[in-house]
């Protein structure tokens, strides 16, 4: 396959015009150099230690939800426009996380234009249980914070065989299940009050959110239950650094064995993330690593939103050691990249533009490296 050229030249001549990043047609949406196989339905390539996305920047809409009412057919909603370099995506991301998983640090950095220099604005790190700025939900809504409803039937049901349980607050009147609520520190269950996530290994179809340490206070729409609504980390250029492991517990049954890491529109969760009172799709979901079959080695990456898509090239399941790698979304360049980092990497206070720049323009050996252009 013919070498592209590499993005650090083709920033360097974008400059001009805005950072747009105008990748080389022989490095965009490039076919499988190898025979492509398909599992379960989903085609993969070839490994890759870095993936960049472009085409996301453009004018568009989604139905933001307003309110959620009583019954299935009560949810208000209007429509939220949009027109940014990174399209939908430079509104405010939560992260989410699937076990088996286990999360050693996470951080992330906005970039400050005064002196062009990337700030770090939250960290955890579950060795030192150091936790700033973010705070760690779950779907577990009814279980010391949050809420839980049943649908009438239901509710009725569990009435009569008893299994009703006092500490969960029932509306006999809605469907909308657990919304968000804090979480333990194993990430198994709900908690009354926001707790540190442990060191430990989340297990097979185990799921947390991070969003920031800042409540929302009725400044980020609607959310469901207001007590839990947190807002979640804006801004066309920011950037994610993960330092992670995601190991083989060799499982079986619904989401056994099948760890994924993926950022959602932060007003998905407030509402609904598992129902279809949300603004999801178009309103935006990242797949950053994502194994989408039991026990498989290989982690897909996929954009879901008016602009979607994703390469059939594919990163290695971390299963026996941990790795660190860095999402950086960037507007002045109008990319998205996921790379995998030097084990090395110290995820510090704050980072030159230099460096971040050149996690996203990748090596100079494009040979690891994948461009997808998202399209419409």
């Amino acid at each position: 396959m013919k070498s592209a050229a590499p993005i650090a030249a083709v920033l360097a001549s974008a400059a001009s015009t805005g950072w747009a990043l105008v990748l080389p047609a022989a490095d965009a949406n490039r076919g499988c150099s190898n025979v492509s196989h398909d599992v379960l339905g989903n085609s993969f390539c070839r490994e890759v230690e870095q993936i960049t996305y472009t085409g996301l920047a453009h004018k568009g809409s989604y139905q933001a939800v307003t309110s959620m009412g009583d019954s299935a057919d009560q949810c208000g909603r209007q429509t939220k426009e949009y027109d940014a370099p990174l399209g939908v995506f430079e509104e405010e991301l939560s992260i989410h996380i699937r076990g088996p998983f286990k999360l050693n640090q996470m951080a992330v950095y906005n970039f400050g234009c005064v002196n062009e220099t990337w700030h770090r604005v939250s960290y955890y790190n579950a060795s030192t249980q150091e936790a700033d700025n973010l705070v760690f939900l779950g779907n577990y809504g009814g279980q010391g914070s949050g809420e839980f409803d049943f649908p009438p039937m239901i509710y009725e049901y569990m009435q009569v065989v008893g299994l009703a349980d006092r500490t969960i607050v029932f509306d006999a009147h809605s469907v909308w299940g657990n919304s968000l609520s804090y979480i333990n520190a194993d990430a198994t269950a709900g908690s009354e009050t926001p707790e540190i996530l442990a060191d430990v290994e989340i297990p097979s179809n185990k799921e947390f959110a991070v969003f920031s340490g800042q409540k929302c206070n009725g400044a980020c729409g609607f959310s469901r239950v207001e007590d839990v609504a947190y807002h979640g980390f804006g801004g066309g250029n920011k950037a994610f650094l993960f330092d992670f492991q995601m190991p083989l517990d060799n499982t079986t049954g619904f989401n056994a064995d099948m760890p994924a890491l993926w950022a959602l529109n932060a007003n998905i969760p407030r509402t609904a993330q598992y129902n279809k009172c949300s603004c999801w799709p178009t309103c935006g979901e990242f797949d950053i690593y994502e194994v989408l079959a039991s026990g498989d080695s290989r982690c897909k990456s996929t954009f879901h939103a008016a602009r979607r898509g994703g390469t059939s090239d594919y990163f290695a399941r971390p299963s026996g050691h941990a790795i660190k790698i860095a999402v950086v979304f960037s507007a002045k360049a109008e990319a998205v990249s996921v790379r995998v980092l030097d084990y090395g990497t110290v995820f510090g206070h704050h980072f030159t533009d230099a460096t971040v720049d050149g996690w996203l323009e990748g090596p100079v050996d494009r040979t690891a490296v994948s461009t997808f252009r998202v399209t419409e």
